[in-house]
């Protein structure tokens, strides 16, 4: 078996590795807003029914 990503991350040079870890940042940010969204459409949805 391959080399897990925490490896791989351990191994990028720290620039690198920073990078990588602040565009999974913000697309986890970007994920839970529109999942919020989601959730308050939804509830909006109910409400006028």
């Amino acid at each position: 078996m391959g080399r897990t990503l925490d490896e791989i991350l351990a191994s990028l040079p720290e620039d690198r590795r920073k990078d990588i870890e602040e565009r999974a940042q913000e697309l986890l940010t970007t994920l839970q807003e529109f999942r919020e969204d989601e959730t308050t459409s939804t509830a909006e949805m109910k409400d006028a029914d």
